[in-house]
């Protein structure tokens, strides 16, 4: 299953129906992946009388097959605006894909701590690291 990366202009209420229809999932289903003991939990986050607590945030990423940071992103926007523009305010240079956070932790790993330069050369989508 393709996990959604653009979550467009969306409230969070709006992505979750959206999803959970694409998806076929019930709101127990969902309910029960956030590790809410009572469905009416959910149900009262996707009507929008309810703001997701931001550590559901991934769990609920999970469970809709979407990116966790651009539904993080959205709750903060509805919740948190201020937060959310200091934080891209520090961080914005910052922003990585998820694929590229996995090519930086693995260069991380081939590196063993030691500051080294990547050598990059471009050919056919091909990246080379060499550790010396």
């Amino acid at each position: 299953m393709k996990t959604v990366t653009n979550i467009s202009n969306e409230s969070i209420a709006e992505l979750i129906i959206r999803r959970q229809t694409e998806l076929g999932k019930s709101d127990a289903q969902i309910s029960q992946a956030l590790g809410f003991e009572r469905v009416t939990t959910f149900v009262m986050i996707k009507q929008g009388n309810t703001k997701l607590p931001v550590q559901k945030v991934v769990a609920l990423a999970t469970a809709l097959s979407i990116e966790p940071v651009p539904l993080l992103r959205q709750l903060l926007a509805e919740s948190m605006p201020d937060v959310l523009s200091a934080v891209d305010s520090l961080l914005t240079p910052l922003s990585l894909t998820t694929n590229e956070v996995k090519l930086v932790h693995t260069f991380r790993e081939l590196c063993k701590g030691q500051d080294v330069s990547p050598i990059v050369v471009e050919g056919n989508a091909i990246v080379a690291l060499i550790v010396a």
